[in-house]
C-alpha cells in the first residue's frame, strides 16, 4: 500500500485524512517516546541521579538549539512542497544546500559557546566538554529533518514514521551499548548522535526513491524558502523555550545536584504530551497549508477543529489518569533515589502543565500555515517572558513545587491564547459538549483508580483497562462512534 497520497484528484473528508495521517504521526511519536522512555529509565539509574541531572539539562538545551536547523527550513520544504509537488526535487535540493549552512554554522557556534553555556547560563563549568560533544548531532539532526519535510510535503506519513521510530531505536541501541562499555556521559551523548546518523541514511533512501520518479524542474528559489523559515523558526524556538525553561531554571536557582536530578526524571516523564500532539501539528500543517492558499476558508476551519477535537481526545484521559497514579508510576519508573512519592505529586502537575502548552503547537501549526509568523512570535515571546518570572518568583519560593506550578499557569496561559488566536482567525471555536463528554468518560475509570491503586507492573494492565473504560465511555455518550472507526479503518485499507 502507498502512503503517499496523490497530488490531485483525491477523494475522501479532510477529518479522514488529517485523522489517517495523525495515527501514522501519533503512532510514531508513541514509538519513539516509549523508546526514549526506556533509554530515560536506563540512564536514570545506570547513572544516578547527580550524572543524570546533567545529561537531562544538556540534552534538552541541545534539543532546543537544534530547533534552528530542524523547524525553519523543513517547515518550508514541507510547505512548498504540498503547494506544488511537481516542484519538489528543486525544492529538495534548495533546501539541502540551505540546510548544511544553517547547520554548519550551529554548530560552530555551540561548540565555541559550550564554555559560556556552562559557566554563565547553568553555573557549572565542568558541563563544557559535554556540551562541546553533544553539538556533534547538529548537523546529523538538521540533515535528517530536511528529508522528514519533505516526506511531510508529499504526505508520505508512514515512510516518516517509519524513519522516526528507527531513529528512536537507534538511539537507545547505541547509546546503552556505549553506556554499557564504560563511557557514562560521554556515551550517552555520542548515541544521541549515532541515531541521527543511522536515521539519516535511512530517509536518504527513501527520499531518493520518490525522487527519482519526480518530474524535472526548474532551480527552486532558496531565498523563498528562507524568506519563509527565518520568521517561522524565531517562533518556534521560542515556543520550545517553554518547554524546558523550568528544567533550566531548576538547574539555575537549585544548588542541589540530587534535587535537580530528581526533577530531571519528573521532566522526562512529563514532556510526553509534547512528543504526542507533535505528531498532530506536523500532519495538520502541511494539509492546512494546502487548504489555505486554495483560498477553502470552511475545509480549513472543519481541519482545525478536527485537530483540537482530536488533542482533547487524548489529553484529558492524558492527565486524568497520570494525576491518579503519579506516584506510582514514578515508582515504577526510577528508583527509590528519587523518592517517587515526592516526585509523583510533581508528575501530576507537571503533566497537566505540558499538556496545556502541547495545545500551542496546533495553534502555531494553524497561525503558521495561515502565514500569520510574527504574530505567533509575539505570543510565544510574551509567553516565555511570563514563564522565566514565574520560574524566578516561584522556584526560590516554593522549590521544585514552584517550578511546576509556573508550567502549569503558563499551559493554561498558551491553551487560552491559541484557543482565541484558532477562533479569531480561522472561526473555529472550542465546542463546550465534546469535551465535557470525555471529561464523564474520563471519570469512572480515574475514580477506579483512586477507590483500587495499583503499584508496580500492575499498573500497566490498570492503565489499559481505565483506557478500555474511557473508550466505551466515548461510546456511549456517543462522543466516538462506530461507523467512524470503521470508516477510519477504511482509509488505511485502501488508497484513495
Amino acid at each position: 500500500m502507498s502512503d503517499t497520497l496523490p497530488a490531485t484528484g483525491e477523494t475522501g473528508g479532510s477529518g479522514d485524512r488529517l485523522a489517517r495521517g495523525t495515527v501514522y504521526s501519533v503512532a510514531a511519536q508513541l514509538a519513539a517516546a516509549a523508546l526514549g522512555f526506556a533509554l530515560t529509565l536506563f540512564l536514570a539509574r545506570w547513572l544516578g541521579p547527580t550524572v543524570f541531572g546533567r545529561y537531562g539539562v544538556i540534552i534538552s538545551f541541545l534539543a532546543w538549539s537544534e530547533f534552528l536547523v530542524i523547524t525553519g527550513i523543513p517547515d518550508a520544504v514541507s510547505r512548498a512542497i504540498a503547494a506544488d509537488s511537481t516542484q519538489r526535487r528543486a525544492v529538495l535540493l534548495a533546501g539541502v544546500r540551505l540546510e548544511i549552512v544553517f547547520a554548519v554554522a550551529l554548530f560552530g557556534v555551540f561548540w565555541l559557546s559550550a564554555p559560556w553555556f556552562s559557566s554563565v547560563l547553568f553555573h557549572n563549568p565542568s558541563l563544557a566538554g559535554a556540551f562541546q560533544l553533544a553539538a556533534l548531532d547538529i548537523p546529523l539532526y538538521a540533515l535528517f529533518s530536511i528529508h522528514l519535510g519533505y516526506l511531510r510535503g508529499v504526505r508520505g506519513f508512514a515512510r516518516q514514521s517509519w524513519c522516526i521510530g528507527f531513529y528512536a531505536g537507534a538511539k537507545v541501541l547505541t547509546s546503552i551499548t556505549l553506556v554499557f562499555a564504560g563511557f557514562s556521559l560521554e556515551g550517552a551523548l555520542i548515541g544521541n548522535a549515532a541515531g541521527s546518523l543511522a536515521a539519516l541514511v535511512l530517509a536518504r533512501l527513501l527520499v531518493s526513491a520518490d525522487i527519482r520518479r519526480a518530474p524535472r524542474s526548474d532551480t527552486y528559489p532558496a531565498l523563498s524558502l528562507l524568506g519563509y523559515a527565518l520568521p517561522l523558526v524565531a517562533g518556534i524556538l521560542v515556543y520550545n523555550a517553554l518547554i524546558s525553561a523550568d528544567l533550566w531554571m531548576v538547574e539555575r536557582l537549585v544548588p542541589d545536584d540530587g534535587e535537580v536530578g530528581l526533577y530531571t526524571a519528573v521532566w522526562n516523564m512529563a514532556r510526553t504530551p509534547y512528543f504526542l500532539f507533535m505528531g498532530l501539528s506536523v500532519v495538520l500543517f502541511p494539509g492546512l497549508s494546502r487548504v489555505l492558499a486554495a483560498g477553502q476558508g470552511t475545509r480549513a476551519r472543519r481541519q482545525i477543529q478536527e485537530a483540537v477535537r482530536l488533542f482533547l481526545l487524548i489529553a484529558v484521559p492524558l492527565v486524568f489518569f497520570s494525576a491518579t497514579s503519579g506516584s506510582g508510576l514514578m515508582g515504577l519508573a526510577f528508583s527509590d533515589a528519587y523518592a517517587p512519592h515526592r516526585s509523583g505529586p510533581l508528575f501530576a502537575v507537571l503533566i497537566a502543565g505540558y499538556t496545556l502548552l502541547s495545545f500551542g503547537l496546533i495553534s502555531s501549526a494553524a497561525l503558521s500555515a495561515a502565514g500569520r509568523l510574527a504574530l505567533v512570535l509575539s505570543i510565544n515571546l510574551a509567553l516565555l517572558a511570563g514563564q522565566i518570572a514565574l520560574t524566578h518568583w516561584l522556584i526560590p519560593l516554593l522549590g521544585l513545587s514552584g517550578a511546576v506550578l509556573a508550567t502549569l499557569l503558563t499551559g493554561a496561559a498558551v491553551f487560552l491564547v491559541g484557543q482565541a488566536c484558532l477562533s479569531h482567525y480561522f472561526g473555529a471555536r472550542l465546542q463546550l459538549l465534546p469535551p465535557l463528554r470525555m471529561l464523564l468518560a474520563a471519570l469512572p475509570p480515574s475514580a477506579l483508580a483512586l477507590l483500587l491503586p495499583a503499584s508496580g507492573w500492575v499498573l500497566i494492565l490498570a492503565y489499559a483497562a481505565q483506557g478500555l473504560v474511557y473508550l466505551a465511555g466515548l461510546f456511549i455518550l456517543g462522543e466516538l462512534t462506530w461507523n467512524e472507526v470503521v470508516g477510519y479503518g477504511a482509509q488505511f485499507r485502501s488508497r484513495r
